[in-house]
C-alpha cells in the first residue's frame, strides 16, 4: 500500500474517533411542550405535553425550548429558572392564572358580611400562607373598567372611620393571614371617588368581579443566570425577576395584567446584556388614589413600578413597549449606564414616567409617547451608604429627545388632614396639582457636577400652573457656560 492511502486512511479513522468523542460531550436542544391539557405525568413531547409551566421549567437543560401551547394556566407555583439559555415560548394566547376563581365570578357567596357599620365583609373561605405569599393584591371590575384594590398593612387602617392621610384611602383588602386566614375587603366610596364619578360602586363585593392572589404569576431567572427568552406569555397579577448577575436575556411580547408585588418587572444588581421588546403592564391604578396616599403610607404595597433596574446594570434595552395605570413606569435609580428607551408609549402615569439615578450616564431616551403623565424623565439623587452623593463618571450623557410629553393634566396629589387643610399650598381645593415635564428628587445631594442633561426637539405640553418650560433644573450647579447641560428647541 503507497504510502498517501496509508495516511488518508489513518485520517478518516482519526476524524471518526474525533467525532465520536466530541458528540458524546454534546447535549443537543430539545423541545418540549406544555398544554393546559396536558398531564405532568408525561413526557413533555408534542404528542403528549406537561400540564403546567413551573412543571416543565424544572425539567428542561440548557439549550432547551418549551414551547407553551394556548389556554389558560390556572398553577399557582412560582415559575423558576435556574438554567442557561432556554427558552418560554407562548404559541397563541397564553395567559398564567393563579387567581382565586371564587372571586370570579358574582353572586356566588365567596364574601360574608363582617361589619355592617362599615360595610365590611371577608371570605367565606380562609387562605393559608406558604413560603411565597408575601400579600394579597388584586384588582374588581366596574362599569367597563378595572381598577387596583388597596393592599392594606393592618385591619384598623381598612376599618377607619376617616378618610385623611393614613386612614381607609379607598377600596382594598387586609389578609390577616397570622391570624382567622381570611381576607377583608371594603368598598365604601371616598369623597374622591364621588367627585370622579364612583358614586354607585356596590358596597357588596359578591356583586363584582375580582381577580385576586396571594402568590401571583411569578417568572424568576434566578441569580447569575443568561440566555434566557421569554416570549408570548400574559400573567394575571403577575410579576419577573431578574437574579443578581443575570445577562443577555430577552423578553418579548410579555403582558403583565395587573402586578402582585410592587414591582411588575424588577432587574437586580450587576445584570447586564438584556432586551424588553413589546411589553405591556398595566397594574389599573385608580384615579382616586392620592400620591400621598402612595409616598406617604402604603408605599410598600401600592408604590407599583413597572419596571425597576437596581445598581451597577448596563446594555439594556427597552423598545415597543407600553406602560399605563402605574404609579411610576420604569426606574433606573442608581449607578449603571447604557441604556435605551425608545418608541415606547407611556400613559396615565401618577408620577415619573422614567426617574434616573444621577449617577448614571450613556442613556439615550427618545421617540417616545408620554400622555396624562406626571413627569416625563425625572432625576433622582444617588447616594452611598453614608448618604453621601455620589458623582456621575461621565457628567453630560443623558440625551433626552424627540419625545412627545404630556404632563398637562392634574393628578391628584394631596389627601386632606383632619383640620381639612392640605400639606402643600399649591393644591387646589380638591388636593389636585401640576407635576413638571422634567422634575428633580433630593437635588441638594446630586453629585459635584449636579445632573446635566441634553434635552432637545421634544414635543412638552405642561399645566398653566407650571412656570417655563416645566424643566426642573433645581441642584444643577450654574456655569455661564455649561459644556454638558444643553435645553434647546423644545
Amino acid at each position: 500500500m503507497k504510502f498517501r492511502d496509508r495516511m488518508v486512511k489513518c485520517s478518516i479513522k482519526s476524524l471518526l474517533c474525533l467525532s465520536v468523542l466530541f458528540c458524546a460531550g454534546i447535549s443537543y436542544a430539545a423541545e418540549y411542550y406544555v398544554d393546559p391539557g396536558g398531564s405532568n405525568g408525561n413526557p413533555g413531547t408534542d404528542a403528549l405535553p406537561w400540564a403546567t409551566i413551573a412543571y416543565g421549567t424544572g425539567q428542561i437543560q440548557p439549550g432547551d425550548v418549551l414551547h407553551i401551547r394556548p389556554g389558560t394556566y390556572r398553577d399557582s407555583a412560582r415559575i423558576n429558572i435556574r438554567d442557561n439559555n432556554v427558552s418560554l415560548l407562548g404559541e397563541g394566547t397564553v395567559a398564567v392564572d393563579p387567581c382565586f376563581s371564587e372571586f370570579q365570578t358574582v353572586n356566588n357567596g365567596a364574601w360574608t358580611l363582617y361589619d355592617a357599620g362599615r360595610n365590611i365583609y371577608r371570605t367565606t373561605n380562609t387562605y393559608s400562607p406558604t413560603a411565597e405569599t408575601e400579600n394579597v393584591w388584586g384588582t374588581f371590575e366596574y362599569d367597563g373598567g378595572r381598577y387596583k384594590l388597596v393592599t392594606y398593612p393592618t385591619y384598623a387602617k381598612l376599618s377607619s372611620d376617616y378618610q385623611y392621610l393614613g386612614q381607609y384611602a379607598g377600596p382594598g383588602m387586609f389578609w390577616d393571614k397570622n391570624g382567622d386566614q381570611r381576607i377583608y375587603i371594603r368598598l365604601a366610596k371616598t369623597e374622591q371617588m364621588n367627585l370622579l364619578g364612583y358614586g354607585s360602586l356596590p358596597d357588596d363585593p359578591n356583586q363584582l368581579v375580582m381577580h385576586i392572589t396571594n402568590a401571583g404569576a411569578f417568572i424568576y431567572i434566578h441569580a447569575g443566570y443568561s440566555g434566557v427568552t421569554v416570549s408570548g406569555i400574559t400573567l394575571k397579577q403577575g410579576t419577573m425577576r431578574f437574579g443578581t448577575g443575570s445577562y443577555d436575556c430577552t423578553v418579548s411580547n410579555l403582558k403583565l395584567d395587573g402586578t402582585a408585588t410592587r414591582y411588575g418587572i424588577r432587574v437586580l444588581d450587576t445584570s447586564h446584556s438584556m432586551t424588553f421588546d413589546g411589553l405591556e403592564i398595566n397594574d389599573y391604578f385608580p384615579a382616586w388614589l392620592t400620591w400621598e396616599d402612595v409616598k406617604s403610607v402604603y408605599d410598600t404595597t401600592m408604590m407599583d413600578y413597572g419596571l425597576y433596574i437596581h445598581r451597577d446594570t448596563h446594555d439594556i434595552t427597552i423598545k415597543n413597549s407600553i406602560f399605563k395605570n402605574l404609579h411610576d413606569a420604569i426606574d433606573i435609580l442608581y449607578t449603571g449606564y447604557n441604556y435605551s428607551i425608545y418608541n415606547n408609549e407611556f400613559s396615565d402615569i401618577q408620577d415619573d414616567s422614567v426617574q434616573l439615578g444621577s449617577a448614571t450616564y450613556e442613556v439615550d431616551i427618545h421617540h417616545n409617547r408620554m400622555i396624562r403623565v406626571g413627569t416625563g424623565v425625572s432625576r433622582q439623587s444617588v447616594t452611598d451608604a453614608s448618604g453621601n452623593p455620589v458623582d456621575n463618571p461621565q457628567p453630560g450623557r443623558k440625551y433626552i429627545h424627540h419625545n412627545i410629553i404630556d404632563a398637562s393634566q392634574e393628578k391628584l396629589f394631596y389627601r386632606k388632614r383632619a383640620d381639612g387643610t392640605y400639606s402643600s399650598p399649591n393644591a387646589d381645593a380638591d388636593g389636585y396639582y401640576c407635576l413638571r415635564a422634567f422634575t428633580a428628587h433630593s437635588p441638594d445631594k446630586i453629585g459635584t457636577d449636579g445632573d446635566p442633561r441634553y434635552i432637545y426637539n421634544n414635543t412638552i405640553l405642561i399645566g398653566d400652573t407650571v412656570g417655563g418650560l416645566g424643566v426642573d433644573l433645581y441642584g444643577q450647579p450654574y456655569r455661564s457656560t455649561d459644556p454638558y447641560q444643553k435645553v434647546i428647541n423644545n
